[in-house]
């Protein structure tokens, strides 16, 4: 009976002791296994044709996106297509809704004929009249008194309407020199520099490290297409020799070709990522920023 349970608890520890290297490798695989990309687009004056693949394990999951025939994205996982943007859904049958119908029509009164009038009617009718030019009087009294009460209400609402532009306005600005201090503060600028570093490292981790193209270039204006060209020079070392640029200083133009590859280490991202979210300065920022630190 023991050694039946010890060999039980041995499979099960063995089985533990599998799945938890396979997880491990699963996460080695997931965070330093490098996911490649590469993109290649073409212009001329009347078509555009962009297709972009990124692969990871080998080529054993992949995603695609070609445009513009149809312009799809396809993931696909070993042989089997996943996902597939440019595939139509199956038809749905058309539904009837039946209309339910009324029997009973819309019904009108007839009018009652009135030839006849009361006189005890018209004598009614002569006073309403009598009493409705004193009334008519006495409203005119009372209106000459509305206008001062109307005008006296707008004045005020006028003065609370100032009141209150005043003191958004006393607000905004004291928000303002709130945030000014704040970012002058050296704890702030220590963050900044620090965001910078790794958001530079971060671009340069995922960066194509091969790029190439020919492009002709212009904006249909001379200074602008030089202002285009000056920019070129200065990121052109970064672009590499196989990537060339043709300004055209008379026509409005935008074609050529490009391609790029490169590869994106997950594990790049998260450490570079933690170090920014870790930093205590960030979380203090924060906290300044939503005024809850006195």
């Amino acid at each position: 009976m023991l050694g039946s349970l010890l060999k039980i608890l041995c499979i099960f520890g063995w089985c533990l002791l599998f799945l938890f290297i396979f997880l491990l490798v699963v996460l080695v695989l997931i965070f330093f296994y490098p996911l490649s990309y590469r993109a290649e687009g073409r212009k001329d004056e009347e078509n555009l044709f962009l297709q972009a693949c990124v692969t990871w394990l080998f080529g054993l999951v992949r995603v695609r996106y070609e445009y513009p025939s149809p312009g799809k994205v396809i993931v696909k996982v070993f042989f089997f297509t996943v996902f597939d943007s440019g595939k139509k859904p199956g038809k749905r049958k058309d539904t009837k809704k039946e209309c339910e119908k009324t029997a009973s029509g819309d019904r009108h009164p007839n009018p009652k004929d009135q030839s006849n009038a009361d006189p005890q009617t018209a004598n009614k009718s002569l006073s309403d009249s009598l009493s409705g030019q004193s009334a008519e009087q006495a409203a005119d009294d009372a209106k000459d008194s509305g206008i001062a009460e109307r005008i006296w209400a707008l004045w005020e609402k006028i003065i609370y309407t100032i009141r209150q532009i005043c003191d958004k306005i006393r607000k905004i600005f004291e928000s303002l020199n709130y945030y000014t201090a704040l970012l002058e503060e050296e704890d702030t600028k220590l963050l900044f520099s620090h965001v910078l570093v790794r958001s530079r490292q971060i671009l340069k981790s995922v960066r194509p490290r091969k790029i190439s193209g020919e492009i002709r270039f212009g904006t249909g204006a001379p200074d602008t297409t030089g202002y285009g060209m000056a920019l070129y020079g200065i990121v052109s070392p970064y672009l590499g020799q196989n990537f060339t640029v043709t300004p055209d200083f008379e026509e409005k133009v935008l074609e050529g070709k490009l391609k790029m590859k490169g590869h994106i280490i997950l594990a790049v991202l998260v450490y570079h990522g933690l170090r920014v979210i870790l930093d205590h300065r960030l979380r203090y920022f924060i906290k300044m920023m939503k005024r809850e630190v006195k």
